[in-house]
Order: structure tokens, then sequence, then C-alpha cells
């Protein structure tokens, strides 16, 4: 189970909420104590960190799941190749079956080695270097021995050991900051005090957030980082893509279809398709960064043969996941849609705060 579906558990209001209450927040006590402790240790000095001569950006977030930082990662990738920029990505590898890997990718490496995430990256981006590795130092020392001049550090900004040049946070203001608590409790990976560090707030899913909890949420933002850029954003479809062949492809929108994901937050993912739309007649929904079996597989057949479907849409990220299962499918159509950032408000300050790096 992960960790967003263990927060929407303990969220409900039920017997066992009750009766655990009180342990996790305990837990959530001695979490919070522990996070500061590191906190001081490398604020201090007690604990070294390390300054890379690349310029280091990173892209994070306060929550576990579902922020929506591929997309920020992606934009500022294509941002700056644009400029000519010789970009490196650094990500974890999270969830991946096979987690001995530690280094560059090449294009031998399969998603069970480096993970869905940085399999996306290698599909969508011919022109970079992707370190995977848990050190996140040791993969910019990686970096550091190529040609790149600028490091994306994906999900950085607990990670206080390495020093960064811009501190990009990724908030989901279709949720409200004022509600969260710190782990077990909540989502929370730190205190909310903790966004005074932050450069950029990119603020994700702008269009499903309920007017009150978007006030709310930049409110909230401008009283503890008044200095922060605040971005708005929005993801938009950029069309739909067949698993096996990668090619566009044409869904009929008056024929039933199902959804499949294994995502943080798929609210958002079905709401676009729904925006498209399309009848989504049958829904499979598993946890973030879900390794699919065969059994899996094989009970998705039989529901949508028993229901009348012959396509199925999932994200891209998925797509990287089911690649070597599809022929499991038989007649199916599965098809991915592929996502862009679409910067709302506040661009031309984005852009000129990026780029303001390569002028120091």
């Amino acid at each position: 189970m992960s960790a967003q579906s263990n927060y929407l558990l303990f969220k409900r209001k039920n017997i066992l909420f009750w009766i655990l209450l009180p342990v996790l927040y305990m837990f959530s006590l001695f979490y919070g104590l522990l996070v500061r402790c590191i906190k001081f240790a490398y604020n201090q000095g007690l604990l070294p960190k390390y300054k890379s001569d690349l310029k280091v950006i990173s892209i994070g977030n306060v929550t576990v799941g579902g922020s929506g930082k591929t997309p920020v990662v992606e934009w500022l990738t294509e941002l700056l190749q644009r400029e000519n920029k010789k970009v490196g990505i650094v990500i974890r590898g999270y969830k991946r079956p096979d987690k001995n890997y530690n280094g560059l990718v090449t294009e031998n490496n399969s998603y069970s080695e480096i993970g869905d995430e940085a399999a996306a990256f290698k599909e969508k981006f011919k022109n970079i270097r992707i370190s995977v590795g848990q050190d996140k130092v040791k993969s910019v020392r990686q970096l550091e021995k190529t040609d790149c001049d600028v490091v994306i550090i994906d999900d950085g900004f607990q990670h206080w050991r390495l020093q960064r040049d811009l501190d990009i946070v990724a908030i989901d203001v279709s949720l409200s900051l004022n509600e969260q608590k710190l782990l077990p409790l909540g989502k929370l990976r730190e205190s909310l005090g903790s966004l005074k560090r932050a450069d950029i707030f990119c603020l994700t899913k702008v269009d499903i957030s309920e007017d009150i909890c978007l006030r709310d949420n930049i409110d909230f933002l401008n009283k503890v980082n008044p200095r922060a850029l605040q971005v708005n954003t929005v993801y938009e479809p950029l069309g739909f893509y067949d698993l096996k062949t990668d090619s566009p492809m044409n869904i009929n929108p008056e024929k039933p279809i199902a959804i499949l994901c294994g995502i943080a937050n798929p609210l958002y993912f079905e709401k676009m398709i729904g925006k498209a739309g399309f009848k989504v007649k049958k829904k499979f929904l598993y946890p973030d960064h879900y390794n699919y079996r065969n059994k899996d597989i094989n009970f998705i057949k039989k529901s949508i043969i028993d229901n009348g479907i012959d396509t199925i849409i999932t994200t891209h990220k998925d797509a990287v996941r089911l690649k070597s299962l599809i022929h499991l499918l038989g007649f199916a159509r599965i098809a991915y849609l592929k996502i862009g950032l679409n910067i709302i408000e506040n661009e031309e300050l984005f852009h000129n705060r990026l780029l303001s790096l390569f002028s120091r």
C-alpha cells in the first residue's frame, strides 16, 4: 500500500482511526523532531554539504505522492535544451524491480533497472544524461564527469546534503496546505515552515482546485515565503499514442473505454480523460509506481471482454511498465496519454529566474 493510500485510510473517522490516533500522533512528533535534528546538523556544519561546480536545480515537494513534479522536470528540461544547455537529470528510480543498478543510464538499460520515470525521460529526451541512484551526491559527481553544465534533481528538496542553486517546489493546490500533518499522521515530509527555503513555487492542478482552496493556499505561501515566485500551471493533453508502436492513435469517443493507471493521484488523469469526451466504463486503479504482473493483465483482459471494451487508456509512466506485458491483452488496443505543463501565470518571470542562474 502506498504512503498516500495509508494517509487516506487513516483520514477516515472510524474506530480504527481513533484507536491509532495517539500512536500516529506520537510517531508524527518523533518524525518531526528527527527531521529538525538532521536539518540542524547540516545547517550548523556538523554534517558536510556538497557543492558542485555544475548548476544544480532541484524540483521537489513537501508532501508524499502526486504533487506533479515529473511534468515540471520535463518542462524545465525542454526550456534548458532550447537555451543550448547540456542537461543532466538525477533520479532515485523509486520502486524499480531491480535496485542493484546505480549509475548513468544507457540505451541498454531496462525499466526494471532504472524505474518508470527514468525510462520515460530516456524515451522522451535523446540528448540528456540521466543518473539513477539513492545517493544524489554520488549521482551528481557522475554527471560532473560528462559534458553536462546543469543538473536537475528530481525530488531533491529534502536532500540537505547537496547544495542547490535553485529550489523549485511543486505544490498541489487542489489540497489545502493548512490541513496537512506530518507523516505518518498526514502527508507532510517536513513542516510547512520549510517552504521558506524555496525560490519558486510551482502551483500544479490549478484548474481543479476550488477557488477558496486556491486562494487560501496562495495566501499561506505569501505569508510563509513572500520572496518566492509563484507560478500557476495546468497539465494539457498532447495526444494519445499506441503502446505497441508509439505512433499517434485515434480513439472513437463514442465507444466506451477503460482507464488503467498506477499513479499517486489518479483523479486528475481521470478528469483529463473525461474532459476529452470519453465514456469511461471501467477503471483499473493501482498504487503509485505499481509493477504489473501477469495475473493483473489477465484480470484486466477478462474485465474488458465482459464489459464490451476494446480500448484502454493509460499514462506515459504506466506505459513504460506495461510494454513487456502488452501481448497478454490480445485484441485490446491500449493507448497512453502524453501530457505537458502549461504555465498560465508568470511564465516570463519563471524563464528569467531560471536563465539568470547562468549569468552569475
